[in-house]
């Protein structure tokens, strides 16, 4: 989800593995082999976002036309838009806090950020996501 498109998701993958073989013949000391792996993760990913022209779709997610009976199906493709607009770092934090579980100290350490940032981050992405998603979801969800 933090980069929009899963084949480069899939690259980025790929390039986390290679960074972490590459590690292991250098014979190099791992204090956590899943911290190495998610900082390096995340570094690419942020890397992939720096270097790409972020664009966002024409099409508004206000425009959609909703029905009294809704199931998830029908809510997961909008609010993966509206995520897609969020920030790469506020995006990361909800991301990290929301779906992954992690704790606001766990997402400081990971992020290399203080918890205040941490708080700020996930807070900021919920306001911005009520804003994109608009009152007409927030009423019929």
């Amino acid at each position: 989800m933090m980069l929009g498109d899963r084949v480069v998701a899939e690259d980025v993958y790929q390039e986390t593995f290679v960074a972490f073989y590459s590690a292991c013949q250098r014979e190099e000391h791992f204090h956590s082999i899943h911290g190495y792996l998610l900082a390096v993760a995340r570094n690419q990913c942020l890397n992939h976002l720096r270097n790409k022209k972020q664009t966002v779709p024409i099409e508004d997610v206000y425009e959609l036309q909703y029905e009294d009976n809704h199931n998830l199906n029908d809510i997961k493709p909008i609010l993966y838009e509206a995520l897609q607009k969020l920030p790469a770092q506020y995006r990361e934090a909800f991301l990290l806090f929301e779906i992954e579980g992690y704790s606001y100290s766990e997402i400081a350490e990971y992020c290399d950020i203080g918890m205040n940032t941490v708080r700020n981050r996930i807070f900021r992405a919920k306001k911005s996501l009520r804003n994109i998603l608009g009152p007409d979801i927030r009423e019929n969800f």
